[in-house]
């Protein structure tokens, strides 16, 4: 698929959450902004802003997280991606 826009599906708990550093891009990882966060028990669903797309992660019950409006990076392996047949 180089260089095609594809669309890719990605599971919410596939995605790892990490503070972003003051003047540090994301380098791989995906910039955006914690919008909320849902504790569920065992598990904490996130809300997130990456540009205008909204995306959520599930991150276990107890994780540190930044607050609510602040910067985050998001990363995952790729192998965890699914990049479909369909053009974007």
């Amino acid at each position: 698929y180089s260089g095609q826009h594809r669309w890719g599906s990605l599971r919410p708990e596939s995605i790892r959450v990490g503070r972003a550093a003051k003047g540090v891009t994301s380098g791989e990882g995906v910039s955006a902004r914690l919008v909320s966060t849902n504790y569920l028990g065992a598990t904490t669903k996130l809300a997130l802003d990456a540009d205008g797309l909204r995306l959520h992660a599930i991150v276990p019950a107890g994780t540190a997280l930044p607050g609510e409006g602040e910067a985050v990076v998001l990363t995952f392996n790729r192998e965890h991606l699914h990049l479909m047949d369909e053009p974007a």
